[in-house]
């Protein structure tokens, strides 16, 4: 059975997500705050470090919204 276009569903089950800026720094023990990652400016970007070391950035990359329409959330 073919369904027409306009009665089908895409569900995306490999949408890239990124976690709260926040997730670890407001989560951790004292002791660990300056060692877990966390979102730093970079160039004019936010970015995840830890411990110095450069990760990527922090964003999803490209994302499609529900009327069909690409952007990127950087």
């Amino acid at each position: 059975m073919t369904l027409p276009l306009d009665q089908v569903r895409v569900i995306d089950t490999d949408t890239h997500l990124t976690e709260r800026h926040d997730l670890w720094t407001s989560r951790a023990p004292a002791k660990f705050k300056d060692r877990v990652p966390r979102v730093e400016q970079v160039d004019g970007a936010a970015t995840w470090v830890v411990d110095g070391a450069v990760l990527g950035r922090a964003g999803a990359g490209g994302v499609i919204d529900r009327d069909g329409v690409k952007g990127r959330s950087f």
